[in-house]
C-alpha cells in the first residue's frame, strides 16, 4: 500500500477552471466554497457539451477550460441539501467524463487494509480471547472509519481551497496547522514506513532462512534486496501483474487455510474473554485495520463527492473486517487443542502460527506461503510509497534521486532486521502505537479542528458529526494511548 500520494492523474482536469480561476470562481472571501459549486448541475455529457460549445477549436487544443461564473438559480435549493461531485475528471484526448467508481474505490480500501499485519493479529490477541478480541476489531474498524472520514474531509475542502482535484496528507497538514504540523506528519509518515519495513524485513528473513536453512540475517538482506531491485528495475505494469498475482495467491492460500484450520476449531476457546488484556491490543489492531492512505486518492476519483466516498471507505472497510474475525476465530479457536496446548507449554512458543505451523504438517504450508506472500505485497507497497516521498525531499536531480531514494529507504530497514532478527512484533506495535495512532489518530482530528474552528480557512464541509466533543475524543483516545505506551517504555527503561 502506498502511502501519501500525490494522485498524479495527469488526466484529471477541472471542469470549471484552472487553479486561479477555480479560487476566484469558487472561493469568494466569506462564501463557503461548497455553496458556488453546488448551484448548478449538468450531467457529465451536458456539462462536457457546454465546454465544447463555449469555447474554440485553439482554446481545447491549449486546454482553457475557463468559464465565467454561473449565476445561482433563483430555486436552488441549500447547498447543504445538494450533495454530489465538486469537480469532473475529465479525458483530455476526448474531453469525455472519466468518473471513479464506489466499487473500485472500496476494493482499494480492502486491499490497501489487508497486508502484513494479518499475521500479528493472533499473537496480540490471544491473551484477550476471540470474544474480547472481537469486539475490540470492530472497535479498531470503526475509529479507523471515522479517522478517515475526517481526512476525507479535509482533503476536499483542501481541493476547493487550493483549486486542485488532488491532494496529499502533507498539503492538508501544511493548509491547516502550518509549517510545524506539516513537519510532524511528514515525520511521522517517515517513522511509520521504516517501522513496517523493518518489521518485514525481520519477518522476511525468518521466512526465508527457514526455507533454506541458512542464516536469517543473510536472508533478510536477500528478501529485501530482491524485492528492491524489482520495484527499481521493472516496469509499472510487470510490477502490478507481479503484485496481482500475489493477492490472487493470497486470496486462494486464505481459504485454503480457514477450511483446513477450521475443522480443528475448539468452541469453547472461542468463547474465552479476558478484557484487561485488550489495551495491549490497540496498536497491532490499529495498524491492522489502517488504509486512511489513500482517502485522498480516493477523493480525487469520486470527484470530492463526499456521499460516494463514505459508502466506499465503509464498505472496504466492512470486507477486511469480516476476514479478521475470521482469521482471528480459525487460529485462536486451534488453541484450545489439548495437544497443542502442551506444545506451547513444552516449546515455549508464543506465536500461534508458528505454532501451528511446527505442528500441522497441512496448515505449516499454507501458513508459510501466506505470510511470505503478505510480507512480499506489503513491502512492495511501502517501498513505493517511502520512495516516492523521499524522492520529493531530495534536492538533486531526478536520474539520481531515485536511486538515492532507494537506497535511503531500504538500507536503514535493512540494518535494524539484521540487528534485530526477532523484532517482527515489536516493530509492528511501535509502528501501531507511534506511527499510526499519531498519523491516523491525533493528526486527522486536529486537522478537522482546525479546519472547523479555525479562522485560516474557508470550506466547512463536515462529513462526521458530534462536533467538538467527538473531535476531542477522536483525538483524545489517541493521544492517551500514545501517552500510555511512552510512559511504559520510559518506566521499563529505568534501573530497578
Amino acid at each position: 500500500m502506498q502511502l501519501d500520494l500525490e494522485v498524479g492523474n495527469r488526466s484529471n482536469l477541472m471542469l470549471l477552471a484552472s487553479a486561479a480561476t477555480w479560487k476566484r470562481l469558487v472561493l469568494p472571501r466569506y462564501q463557503p466554497a461548497r455553496s458556488f459549486l453546488q448551484t448548478k448541475r449538468l450531467s457529465p455529457r451536458q456539462s462536457v457539451a457546454s465546454v465544447r460549445a463555449s469555447r474554440s477549436e485553439s482554446d481545447i487544443q491549449t486546454g482553457n477550460l475557463q468559464t465565467a461564473p454561473a449565476t445561482p438559480a433563483a430555486d436552488a435549493e441549500p447547498p447543504s441539501s445538494q450533495p454530489g461531485r465538486l469537480f469532473s475528471n475529465i479525458d483530455p484526448s476526448e474531453l469525455t467524463h472519466r468518473p471513479g467508481t464506489v466499487f473500485a474505490s472500496a476494493t482499494l480500501v480492502a486491499g490497501t487494509t489487508v497486508g502484513a499485519g494479518i499475521l500479528a493479529l493472533p499473537y496480540s490477541t490471544q491473551e484477550a480471547g476471540f470474544t474480547a478480541s472481537s469486539a475490540a476489531l470492530t472497535f479498531a474498524a470503526v475509529y479507523n472509519i471515522l479517522t478517515g472520514l475526517l481526512i476525507a474531509e479535509v482533503s476536499v475542502n483542501t481541493m476547493c481551497q487550493l483549486g486542485r482535484g488532488s491532494t496529499s496528507i502533507k498539503t492538508m497538514a501544511e493548509r491547516t496547522l502550518g509549517k510545524a504540523g506539516a513537519n510532524v506528519t511528514s515525520a511521522s509518515y517517515i517513522f511509520l514506513h521504516y517501522a513496517m519495513l523493518s518489521a518485514y524485513t525481520a519477518r522476511g528473513g525468518e521466512i526465508v532462512g527457514d526455507w533454506t536453512h541458512l542464516p536469517k540475517a543473510a536472508m533478510s538482506i536477500v528478501f529485501v534486496g530482491s524485492l528492491g531491485l524489482l520495484c527499481y528495475k521493472a516496469s509499472p505494469k510487470l510490477l502490478d501483474n507481479f503484485n496481482s498475482t500475489l493477492v490472487i495467491a493470497i486470496l486462494v492460500c486464505f481459504g485454503a487455510l480457514l477450511v483446513s484450520a477450521g475443522g480443528n476449531i475448539e468452541p469453547t476457546a472461542l468463547s474465552k474473554a479476558n478484557w484487561s488484556a485488550l489495551p495491549d491490543t490497540v496498536p497491532t489492531l490499529s495498524l491492522v485495520c489502517v488504509y486512511q492512505n489513500v482517502v485522498p486518492v480516493i477523493a480525487s476519483n469520486l470527484e470530492g463527492d463526499i456521499q460516494k466516498v463514505r459508502v466506499a471507505v465503509c464498505t472496504g472497510i466492512a470486507i477486511p473486517w469480516v476476514m479478521f474475525l475470521a482469521w482471528d476465530a480459525a487460529i485462536l479457536g486451534n488453541l484450545g487443542n489439548p495437544h497443542l496446548q502442551e506444545l506451547m507449554r513444552s516449546s515455549g512458543a508464543t506465536d500461534p502460527l508458528d505454532l501451528l505451523t511446527k505442528s500441522d504438517p497441512v496448515v505449516g504450508p499454507l501458513i508459510q506461503f501466506f505470510s511470505f506472500a503478505a510480507l512480499t505485497t506489503s513491502l512492495i507497497g511501502f517501498t513505493l510509497g517511502l520512495v516516492d516521498f523521499v524522492g520529493d525531499l531530495l534536492p538533486i536531480p531526478s536520474e539520481k534521486s531515485r536511486l538515492y531514494s532507494y537506497m535511503a529507504s531500504l538500507l536503514p530497514p535493512v540494518f535494524f532486521g539484521i540487528a534485530f532478527p526477532g523484532a517482527f512484533f515489536a516493530a509492528l506495535d511501535v509502528a501501531g502505537t507511534y506511527g499510526v495512532l499519531l498519523l491516523f489518530g491525533v493528526i486527522p482530528a486536529a486537522m478537522a479542528w482546525s479546519e472547523r474552528y479555525g479562522e485560516t480557512t474557508l470550506s466547512r464541509e463536515r462529513v462526521v458529526g458530534g462536533g467538538a466533543p467527538a473531535l476531542l475524543g477522536i483525538g483524545g483516545f489517541a493521544a492517551l494511548v500514545i501517552g500510555k505506551e511512552l510512559t511504559q517504555t520510559v518506566l521499563n527503561a529505568l534501573p530497578h
